[in-house]
């Protein structure tokens, strides 16, 4: 039984380019891909290829999840759409000119440069091009260049990926340090908070029971233990998609909010210096994850 092969992480930002040839025409296709929220594909043609734009943005679109991908051809017919012929019946007028105006100048031989120098001699005629069979061949690189974008941003996402995970496994470390402190550990709060209340109260009076209370509640709204494991949980999914791989983009995008907001409950509800700059550390990584985030597909 043939295993599935993982799908790749793809970049949305590349460039690609194309020459080709055919029946004595040059053409050459740009692709290149920015990142986009959604798929916006644009081409520039030129004049006898406008009708083509409809049918290439579908197909270049089937191969593209994301991104706003420029394709641009740049279109060289050289000699084979024009020729140059000489208006014979207009130098037959200049020669008969030259004999009107003998004695009137002086006279000079007249050379072959000087006949093909003369204004308006000669005449450019446009070759008939079968532009229907050029545009199978147009279309067919465009495709090619297309395939050298989605490679070039195959292995960009590749880069991509091993930064995003070097991420996550720095947010790990950062949570198994805290839940390493004592300002994680419920009874070490309790305790806390307890001694801070007596050294404020001094020897006033105090009803045990309603303080008991109240330092419960306290305990209980600055534990992060909750917070703590949503995190490991993100993080979690986050290494499955990336794994996962293909159009993945915009998931990670969503878990990169979700990681920001635990890590803003960590940090509000932490009473521990050491616990807050944990949580500034895990918010930083977590930035840093989602600007990345942006550039996938």
């Amino acid at each position: 039984m043939l295993m599935t092969a993982a799908k790749h992480i793809n970049s949305m930002t590349g460039y690609a380019r194309v020459e080709d040839s055919a029946d004595g025409t040059k053409w050459s296709w740009e692709v290149k891909s920015v990142n986009n929220k959604g798929l916006d594909v644009r081409f520039r043609l030129p004049e006898p290829f406008y009708h083509l734009d409809i049918d290439l943005q579908k197909k270049v679109s089937a191969q593209l999840a994301r991104g706003t991908v420029y394709c641009t051809l740049n279109l060289d017919e050289g000699d084979s759409v024009r020729s140059l012929k000489i208006k014979k019946d207009y130098m037959y007028q200049l020669l008969g000119l030259r004999d009107e105006l003998k004695g009137m100048i002086v006279d000079a031989p007249i050379t072959l440069d000087a006949v093909l120098m003369a204004k308006d001699l000669m005449l450019e005629e446009t070759v008939d091009t079968d532009y229907g069979n050029l545009a199978k061949a147009i279309e067919k690189s465009l495709m090619a260049t297309v395939k050298k974008l989605m490679e070039m941003r195959q292995k960009e996402g590749a880069q991509m990926k091993k930064v995003l995970s070097g991420f996550i496994e720095d947010v790990e470390k950062l949570i198994k340090d805290a839940r390493k402190l004592s300002a994680t550990k419920p009874k070490a709060i309790h305790d806390k908070l307890h001694t801070q209340i007596k050294d404020l109260l001094g020897d006033q009076p105090v009803d045990e029971t309603r303080l008991t209370q109240e330092i419960a509640i306290m305990t209980s709204k600055a534990d992060i233990r909750e917070e703590l494991d949503r995190l490991e949980s993100h993080l979690a999914h986050c290494k499955d998609l990336l794994e996962k791989g293909g159009p993945v983009g915009r998931k990670l995008d969503f878990m990169s909010q979700e990681l920001n907001r635990e890590a803003n409950t960590v940090c509000s509800k932490s009473q521990d210096v050491t616990l807050t700059n944990i949580g500034v550390a895990i918010k930083h990584a977590i930035e840093q994850f989602r600007e990345q985030v942006q550039n996938i597909e």
